[in-house]
């Protein structure tokens, strides 16, 4: 292979493959915009919720149970009792109806009646500002999540009615621990006393009511205690929630939003390499009379191959380098775009690492896009600069392109389990994948 031969023809072949793929490229760049941004906000969120999570809990250690905490629990909760640094918060959590006087409108909430200090950790982000520091000083006065205002066309000093009693809205609840986007959105929140929940006569047999526990306890006290009792909590039927279960239930739960926008960054990716994959069919056909002029002069099929794989790779790098600057603003704007759904707030930056992906995927792409075209390059013979109908047996090329179609298969189905984090949901996204490319290609033929 002469390297000087094959670089020269590069940069020839460079001046019109730019022209011809750069639309099909600027497709590629976006998945691979798409696909970083979502990387990145994925590792910012789980950075931040390592960092922040006794803010987002409220407490070193959570319990929940459908039944009052009785004599019957007190031998198991006794030990971690005996090491809270402050008062046990006592938080009374059930679903009801409300209804808004002033509007007539009527909505589910999830009322919260507390006892104790709330939040231990962090605080309760109100408008107007720092209202919540008036808690429980106020009979009949409750907090309301901003959401619920809206639908219920409340303000600052309206009244709702909750059971046989009616409230006056203190302030909105801009931000509380526990819950945040969706979760909140299909039951909004209603701070209130628990005295204040006596009074509207909702708590009677029978009611679903669910009792919380929230303990400040010192380092590593919680997740010792429920790694030593956890069998006897599923028995008593409650649920512990400690920093380390809670961060890592956030990051599955934001994890499968992400993993599910990133495959169809994927996608998005896949569609652009369809696109060049036909631009380079096209391209393999108008070059198959030079290529066999170069194979008259002395060119070797490797030298055919090494010109147009590093076409391709210097058109990836091209893709990958245009995606990463279209991530770029991509990433100032994704927080804003997601700041209802995230549990804290966050600055998005790509990584080194990221960098390589976004360049390796975009490579990958090209490569697998034009590897069937350069391998029926290769197999141009010199006699078919003469003779236009000359070609190689059509057998070696009919098994070249069964193993051309396996690798492609392999890759998809390696790339989609690799960024849905699954071998299910991977597997199944890459299978329909292929089923869609392989009716299109098809209904090409058909019409051909």
């Amino acid at each position: 292979m002469r390297r000087r031969f094959v670089a020269a023809m590069i940069r020839r072949e460079l001046r019109s493959a730019v022209r011809r793929f750069g639309f099909y490229g600027a497709c590629m760049a976006i998945g691979i915009a798409v696909v970083l941004s979502l990387h990145a906000l994925r590792s910012a969120v789980n950075d931040a919720v390592d960092l922040r999570s006794k803010e987002l809990l409220g407490a070193d250690l959570r319990l929940e149970s459908r039944d009052a905490f009785g004599p019957e629990d007190a031998a198991l909760l006794a030990p971690i009792e005996a090491q809270a640094r402050a008062p046990v918060t006592k938080v009374t959590r059930m679903g009801s109806m409300v209804l808004a006087e002033r509007s007539g409108r009527s909505r589910l909430v999830d009322l919260l009646a507390i006892d104790g200090r709330y939040p231990i950790y962090g605080a309760v982000w109100t408008d107007p500002p720092k209202a919540f520091d008036a808690f429980g000083k106020r009979p009949l006065g409750v907090f309301v999540d901003q959401s619920l205002m809206i639908q219920l066309d409340l303000g600052v000093g309206d009244r709702l009615r909750i059971g046989s009693e009616s409230f006056e809205v203190v302030a909105g609840i801009v931000k509380a621990p526990g819950r945040f986007g969706f979760q909140a959105e299909v039951a909004p929140r209603i701070f209130l006393t628990q005295q204040d929940l006596d009074r509207t006569g909702l708590l009677t047999l029978g009611s679903l009511v669910t009792h919380l526990r929230y303990f400040e306890l010192p380092d590593g006290a919680a997740q010792a205690w429920h790694e030593a009792n956890e069998e006897r909590l599923d028995e008593a039927r409650i649920r512990a929630q400690t920093l380390a279960t809670y961060q890592e239930e956030l990051s599955e739960a934001f994890g499968s939003l992400t993993r599910y926008l990133g495959l169809v960054g994927l996608a998005a990716l896949l569609l652009g390499s369809i696109g060049v994959a036909a631009g380079m069919r096209t391209f393999v056909q108008e070059k198959q009379g030079s290529v066999a002029l170069m194979r008259s002069i002395g060119a070797t099929p490797g030298d055919v191959v090494a010109i147009h794989v590093g076409l391709a790779v210097v058109l990836g790098l091209a893709a990958g380098v245009l995606g990463i600057a279209v991530c770029l603003p991509i990433l100032a704007v994704v927080p804003e775009l997601f700041r209802g759904l995230l549990p804290v707030e966050v600055t998005l930056s790509l990584e080194p690492a990221a960098i390589a992906t976004g360049l390796a995927l975009a490579v990958w792409a090209t490569l697998l896009c034009a590897l069937g075209p350069i391998v029926d390059l290769a197999a141009v013979a010199p006699l078919a600069a003469l003779r236009a109908d000359f070609g190689a047996a059509s057998e070696r090329r009919r098994r070249g392109r069964v193993v051309i179609a396996a690798i492609v298969g392999a890759s998809i189905f390696a790339a989609a389990i690799g960024q849905a984090g699954g071998l299910r949901v991977g597997a199944i996204f890459a299978a329909g994948t292929l089923v869609c490319v392989g009716l299109l290609a098809l209904a090409a033929w058909a019409t051909m």
